[in-house]
């Protein structure tokens, strides 16, 4: 297939790429926006989409599904947690009737309005977190303070005892992890935590209390929109959705802003500009770096045919540099403004946890330059490894000096 096209100077999913993917994704939107690209397990190829317009035009059209019952041979590591959350319908794997149905369970939760409310759960973790940190000592910011928080947020608003956070933080780690010794496990981890959910739906049950999962159950019990088994995918999702992208946003946060001091000084001295910050971490770093979509029939996406039953990556973070929609896009100012972003997705399936997500890395960005203006990185640049994800561009360590 790919005899008659065009290869990039660095192909996509290979050691290098993952390190560094712009120059890549600027040669696929100039010379192949619609380019299969071979990948080392799973399908032969997935269809990258590039361009801002037709990423955007990929994600709101119903032939491109996230119903993975259309995906023909489907990616491995997709596969094993599908396979580990089967027997249930998910927002993430429907479309139309169903995944409105599900959806509209959990939106009552999750709205800006909701989110803002929980500002004072996230600075208190925040504080606790950094408050666990002494001045000059080596930490990895990743383990210590990105990965962390979003776990103990989500349990705090939830209703989550304490105790589970440790159990409940290894468990979707490992589930995001790309290591292949993990990532065998990743069926096991994901059976562990549904039952985990299950005990937790039937013990908020029987002691009700004003907490948000409680009143998730009280709504699905009067109204019977969801099955049981709904209801404990949904919830377990809570736990897992919001872990990977938080915690890497916050990581690619802190390590565009030391890359770019003149931005960080900005955004010390004026931190009103926090939320839009943040937007412009969303765009510039690549953090959410595509979905998953699959094609219902064959479809024309700039001027290539995409044949029925294929797998479609439209990637947010290419589209993000596309200087059609973004003027100088190689450029990262937090004060961009329009700033029409992807990095949440669009259409019907954005992220459901969106202004949750956005508000922990308002808070725990500057939070922590605050506390440590001084913090600096304790190795070269050069020397943060990226993971092989797909997803989500995600540094495997962060290693830096907090200092006041």
């Amino acid at each position: 297939m790919t005899d008659s096209i065009k290869i990039p100077p660095t192909r996509p999913m290979t050691p290098k790429y993952f390190q560094d993917p712009f120059p890549t994704y600027q040669w696929l939107r100039d010379n192949a926006p619609v380019y299969p690209a071979p990948v080392p397990y799973g399908p032969k190829h997935i269809w990258m989409v590039t361009r801002y317009n037709d990423v955007k035009a990929v994600l709101v059209d119903p032939r491109f599904s996230s119903d993975p019952k259309y995906a023909g041979p489907a990616l491995k590591m997709f596969t094993e947690m599908l396979d580990a959350f089967s027997g249930a319908a998910s927002m993430n794997s429907t479309d139309g009737a169903d995944h409105e149905r599900i959806r509209s369970v959990a939106a009552r939760a999750f709205t800006t309005r909701s989110a803002a409310r929980w500002r004072e759960v996230i600075a208190s973790a925040v504080e606790q977190l950094l408050d666990s940190h002494a001045s000059g000592e080596r930490i990895d910011l990743m383990m210590s303070y990105a990965y962390p928080l979003p776990i103990m947020v989500i349990c705090e608003v939830l209703g989550i005892p304490t105790a589970d956070q440790g159990q409940l933080g290894r468990w979707v780690h490992a589930m995001s992890s790309t290591e292949p010794a993990e990532r065998a496990n990743v069926p096991v981890y994901v059976r562990e935590l549904r039952e985990y959910t299950r005990a937790t739906i039937a013990a908020k049950r029987a002691a009700p209390d004003d907490r948000l999962l409680t009143s998730i159950i009280t709504a699905c019990d009067e109204e019977g929109q969801l099955t049981h088994e709904e209801l404990v995918v949904m919830v377990a999702g809570f736990f897992v959705a919001g872990y990977d992208t938080t915690a890497n946003l916050i990581a690619n946060g802190v390590l565009a802003l030391l890359d770019h001091p003149d931005q960080l000084g900005l955004l010390i001295e004026h931190p009103d500009l926090a939320s839009a910050a943040v937007d412009e971490i969303l765009r510039y770093t690549d953090t959410a770096t595509s979905q998953w979509r699959w094609t219902t029939e064959a479809v024309e996406v700039a001027g290539v045919t995409i044949p029925a039953g294929e797998t479609v990556f439209p990637v947010l973070g290419a589209a993000h540099r596309d200087p059609t929609a973004f003027p100088s896009p190689n450029e990262f100012r937090i004060t961009r403004r329009p700033n029409a972003h992807i990095g949440f997705g669009y259409g019907v399936h954005r992220c459901l946890g969106a202004a949750l997500a956005k508000l922990e890395t308002e808070v725990a960005v500057p939070a922590l330059f605050r506390r440590f203006p001084a913090l600096r990185l304790d190795c070269e640049r050069s020397e943060i490894w990226y993971k092989p994800a797909m997803i989500i561009r995600s540094p495997a360590a962060v290693p830096v000096i907090p200092l006041h």
